[in-house]
């Protein structure tokens, strides 16, 4: 009976709180995202002259496999650390 009644007050809290915020409806910029991300797209599609793109992909590719590849070693580091045979860490 308790849990009930600390269950109900809880809900009836939310349900309070949820009608405290208001229902208008979103601004433009965060119901159309794939428009706000085609504008920021094509505006930096400018910058080509003076930002090499290419180079930048490749770079963020690279430390992201790095990165993915460090992980990994840490990963199977902290396994064989499990097995009873190799001493533990």
């Amino acid at each position: 009976m308790i849990t009930e009644w600390l269950l109900d007050l809880f809900l009836s809290l939310m349900e309070w709180f949820a009608s405290q915020l208001p229902t208008d409806d979103p601004p433009a910029f965060l119901s159309d995202v794939a428009g706000f991300v085609d504008e920021i797209a094509g505006m930096a599609a400018g910058l080509g002259a003076w930002v090499p793109w290419s180079y930048l992909g490749v770079v963020a590719s690279s430390i992201l496999i790095l990165w993915l590849v460090l992980v990994s070693v840490k990963g199977l580091r902290w396994l064989w650390g499990l097995t009873p045979f190799s001493g533990g860490s």
